[in-house]
């Protein structure tokens, strides 16, 4: 992975069929290293400019994947199942993602596109599969960058198609990027008021999952081992199973006697553009904001106006904007407050034709609902100026043309979280 990462691709492609010739010697041929080293080779060899054999080299590990598709549902091995679906998916998107960029053919684009489409199931059946919100964080943290290849995979497919399904689908992956944590996490909370569950029976399932999460981690752990301790498998197996089983019948009885909380806790569903629609008045609308590496993704909606523009953004942006954030707070005064007045015009304004000005003709007049993306979660809209100021000798913030003054302002962590309380989706 080091000499892949510093592009020394034929040395990366030699120590990793080396790692593979080792694993076989060793492994059964459709073990998941095994599996996950082909992956890696083939996306080695599409770095190394040897595209068709790189595909060929991940479509082969999917097809060994594939014959172990029985692990989703075997306990102590579903979660590395997902894990390895992942990682080949992953690099399969990216290879057909290549694909296009050479001959531009949009039908490389939409299987690269399905590809990550197959990672964020995956993604969210590892977040099920997790007990506590650190873990479900984490995995979230860690495959960031899959909702970020799919919102820009759509935003392009759009561009390309003009479909409006692709608008659609961008906007749902920016809404699952910031709910779906804090989302299940509150709709858990709020099933359990809901439906009026014992504490009792409630304890009983937390205390139930702890005990097999601990015994899932021992079943993995020993199975990594190259000579695993069969009595300890088979011991730890047992108990995977009895404490399923005993799970499985708590939630039996959820679903018979307390449907409302087994409906509520399990909803993954995050609004579609037409339903944030069905929630603002003529006089409301609605920016969200989606940020990747390099390029911000604004979606604008209305009551009947949908709109995303796409926004390259400087190199220190996420930097310079915290920055601002930071001296905000923190006026100074004395020979420093003139030059500190100035720059804060300078950068007021500055982030107000980056992030609101390119929606002005549509904002006039009507209150505004801003879903900020986490790099900028804590920048106060409020204060960005909607004009230049010229450098001046006078202080003078309270005569500033702030945003304020020609829109009210409200701010929300997504739309989803926003609307939820007061509709309940069609499917």
């Amino acid at each position: 992975t080091f000499l892949k990462n510093e592009k020394k691709y034929p040395e990366a492609l030699e120590q990793f069929k080396q790692a593979l010739y080792r694993y076989q010697s060793l492994l059964e041929p459709n073990n998941l290293n095994i599996i996950d080293i082909k992956a890696d080779i083939g996306e080695t060899q599409v770095l190394n400019a040897e595209l068709t054999l790189g595909l060929a080299s991940i479509n082969e590990a999917i097809h060994l994947l594939d014959q172990n598709a029985m692990m989703d549902s075997l306990p102590g091995q579903k979660v590395v199942w997902h894990k390895s679906r992942i990682h080949c998916f992953k690099k399969k998107g990216d290879a057909l993602k290549t694909r296009f960029l050479i001959n531009n053919e949009v039908k490389y684009l939409e299987d690269a596109f399905n590809c990550y489409i197959t990672c964020l199931q995956s993604i969210e059946n590892l977040r099920q599969s997790y007990l506590n919100i650190e873990s479900k964080l984490l995995i979230t943290e860690q495959q960031k960058n899959v909702f970020n290849q799919l919102v820009d995979m759509s935003y392009e497919l759009y561009q390309l198609t003009g479909e409006k399904e692709y608008l659609d689908k961008a906007f749902l992956f920016s809404e699952k990027s910031k709910a779906a944590i804090l989302l299940s996490y509150i709709r858990d909370i709020n099933a359990k008021d809901f439906a009026g569950i014992p504490a009792e029976l409630l304890s009983r399932e937390t205390s139930l999952k702890k005990e097999l999460s601990v015994y899932k981690e021992f079943l993995y752990e020993e199975l990594q081992r190259k000579e695993p301790d069969t009595i300890k498998i088979g011991v730890w197996e047992e108990l995977i199973f009895e404490f399923s089983r005993d799970i499985d019948s708590i939630h039996e009885l959820y679903e018979m006697e307390y449907p409302a909380y087994h409906r509520l806790k399990n909803n993954t569903y995050v609004y579609k553009i037409y339903e944030v629609q069905h929630f603002l008045l003529e006089n409301q609308c609605l920016l969200e904001f989606f940020q990747t590496d390099s390029v911000l993704y604004s979606f604008f909606i209305t009551r009947d106006t949908s709109i995303v523009k796409k926004i390259f953004l400087p190199e220190n942006f996420t930097g310079s904007t915290r920055y601002f954030t930071e001296k905000i707070s923190n006026i100074e005064s004395g020979s420093k407050a003139r030059e500190q007045y100035n720059l804060f015009c300078k950068n007021a304004y500055r982030l107000y034709q980056q992030l609101v000005s390119p929606f002005k003709d549509y904002i006039a007049g009507k209150q505004i609902t801003i879903i900020p993306d986490e790099n900028f979660s804590s920048l106060p809209f409020d204060i960005l100026l909607t004009s230049p100021v010229d450098s001046v000798s006078t202080i003078n913030y309270r005569e500033l043309p702030y945003l304020i003054k020609e829109v009210p302002i409200n701010y929300a962590y997504s739309a989803t979280l926003q609307f939820e309380k007061n509709y309940t989706p069609s499917h």
